[in-house]
């Protein structure tokens, strides 16, 4: 009956009808964002939004925090009507808290809504001032949403009671009809949830390369290619081949790359160090990445399987960098322990240079073996995701080694 009454009181019947019946919202921004879709010089449908017996709260207290955002709703000041054109705000026995704003126009509005009368004289509608109070509620904002219980939004624990619900209570959700746990079991598994890594969005739908490149390995060194530096960040290299292929160990610096590897004619392709040209010469890894990132599709690549000085010491290393292999294999030596330390060697420091991005490493429906390491990870912070992989190691699987930072481990 009320709600009938309410929507009647607008004349004809609106378009659309939002109902808030019995319920809380409890919000850092705004708690109704009004944004009409229409074409320039049209008016929006006819809408009314209906709040019954409920409680909208500022959680806690936050700043530039609005009940109504309607930046992007056709204002008229000039009409005995709402100012929102075609639009009808209704409540009773609700109870709005801690906003800093009750309407919110927008930068390019100096007129700002931030009390009942101001609020009255948008709507030309008398409303009961009392619902609007700047008090907090909840006391405290939850540290954690996904640790949250409901009873932190309990309305028995409301310190302003002179507004009441049509039968009688306090505003908003009752929350001993919510189903709650027995104990934190799930709060913590949805915040193990919330709180794992998650796959870089390149990784599912990689952004378009700046350019491509084709590299013929029957002819064309990749290493060398790839340390000519002559290609822009965010290249695509399609390497193709077949049967056994060297390479010069590369270096990428501040770049992103990725190398898809495909199949020719013949026995299958694989990828394994140059020789090195001194005599004596140290070389680290096979790719070398340092701020920048590596992604390798369909590699297979296998260390020296005999001896010899410049022999890498690992297959891939980087710093502060992100590596993706996707359908790979990474066979390292199985006699050479003198020099072969192992496969992946992924390290994060602290300063990140580009510190928009964490640096990941991902290892998917991919096969790596040898001896010594399979993956060592020191790191300051990182994601590291393996996924429907096999990792075969006649030592250490994954040596996690975390970096201090100061005089403290970070979690």
């Amino acid at each position: 009956t009320v709600e009938r009454r309410l929507a009647n009181s607008f004349g004809p019947r609106p378009r659309r009808i939002v109902r808030v019946v019995g319920s809380t919202f409890s919000v850092q921004q705004c708690a109704f964002e009004l944004s009409s879709q229409s074409d320039s010089g049209t008016q929006p449908p006819r809408t009314e939004i209906v709040v019954i017996d409920s409680l909208c709260c500022a959680e806690g207290a936050s700043s530039n925090s609005s009940l109504l955002l309607a930046a992007h709703w056709p204002i008229v000041k000039s009409t005995k009507e709402s100012w929102l054109s075609e639009l009808k705000w209704s409540s009773q026995g609700s109870l709005y808290l801690g906003f800093e704003h009750l309407v919110d126009f927008g930068a390019n509005e100096t007129f700002q809504v931030n009390d009942g009368a101001n609020w009255q004289r948008v709507w030309n509608t008398v409303y009961d001032t009392k619902q609007f109070q700047k008090i907090t509620f909840p006391p405290s904002s939850p540290k954690s949403l996904n640790e949250a219980w409901p009873q932190e939004y309990d309305n028995k624990s409301l310190t302003y009671l002179d507004i009441r619900s049509g039968s009688g209570g306090l505003p908003g959700c009752p929350i001993e009809k919510l189903p709650a746990p027995p104990d934190g079991a799930s709060q913590r598994r949805g915040a193990g949830v919330a709180f794992r890594p998650q796959m870089p969005p390149s990784f599912y739908k990689p952004n378009e390369p700046t350019a491509i490149k084709k590299v013929d390995l029957a002819k064309q060194d990749l290493g060398a290619i790839i340390n000519s530096n002559d290609w822009p960040s965010g290249t695509l290299i399609e390497a193709v081949g077949s049967g056994l292929r060297s390479m010069t160990p590369a270096t990428i610096n501040s770049k992103d790359l990725r190398i898809i590897f495909q199949q020719a004619p013949g026995v299958p392709l694989k990828l394994q160090p140059k020789s090195a040209d001194s005599k004596g010469a140290n070389v680290s890894s096979l790719f070398l990445v340092s701020e920048g990132s590596l992604e390798l599709t369909n590699a297979s690549i296998e260390a020296s399987s005999v001896a010899r000085p410049g022999n890498p010491s690992w297959l891939v290393e980087s710093t502060n960098s992100t590596l993706v292999f996707n359908g790979c294999r990474l066979q390292g030596s199985d006699t050479d322990a003198s020099q072969h330390r192992g496969l992946i060697r992924w390290m994060t420091t602290i300063p990140i240079l580009n510190n928009l991005r964490t640096p990941t490493l991902i290892c998917m429906d991919s096969y790596l073996a040898s001896i010594g390491c399979g993956i060592r990870v020191e790191a300051e912070q990182g994601n590291l995701i393996l996924k429907n992989s096999i990792i075969a190691i006649r030592g250490d699987g994954l040596d996690l080694r975390p970096v201090r930072s100061g005089a403290m481990i970070r979690p």
